[in-house]
């Protein structure tokens, strides 16, 4: 029993520490933009935050599109994202450039210029004036998209914090 209340508390304070995004016309909004990685120096997050980038993209050599040491780095890449709409299940190809800024133990993730590839129009979600587009299935796909990104952010986070107990 104490076993699993410990486990419990674990993942209560890793999903508490995740940051949430919500889906606007041209980029992913975060609730809390900065996250804070304390006791870890700029230096090591920027070595987690490469190795993540290597671990976790196909071809990262392509998708990293900026890289100054210590202080930012920018990849593009495309989510592959599972939803549902009129038709049942469905799968939307979404381009991304995400942005992690890294400043005193904490780094800022920005993911904007999205777009719908194939037949998906990232676009179509919303209306002229930026609000969303109230349908069922323009709901499902910007909660799918925002699902994936809050996952994808709290892999990376996950990540850092790992490595930093890690010293076999």
């Amino acid at each position: 029993m104490n076993k699993l209340l410990l486990f419990g508390a674990f993942i209560f304070g890793i999903y508490s520490s995740a940051q949430m995004f919500t889906a606007m016309p041209s980029r992913l909004m975060p609730e809390d933009k900065i996250i804070s990685l304390e006791g870890i120096s700029n230096k090591d997050i920027y070595q987690r935050v490469i190795k993540w980038v290597n671990i976790t993209f196909k071809n990262p050599d392509k998708v990293l599109k900026s890289n100054i040491e210590n202080d930012l780095v920018k990849v593009n890449g495309i989510w592959n994202i599972d939803s549902r709409d009129y038709f049942g299940r469905t799968q939307l190809d979404l381009e991304y450039t995400m942005q992690i800024d890294i400043k005193d133990q904490k780094i800022r993730v920005n993911i904007y210029d999205l777009k719908g590839l194939g037949n998906f129009k990232y676009y179509l979600c919303f209306k002229n004036n930026g609000e969303r587009r109230d349908t069922k299935e323009v709901r499902n796909y910007l909660i799918s998209i925002e699902k994936n990104a809050e996952a994808f952010i709290f892999n990376l986070i996950n990540y850092i914090k790992e490595n930093s107990n890690s010293d076999w």
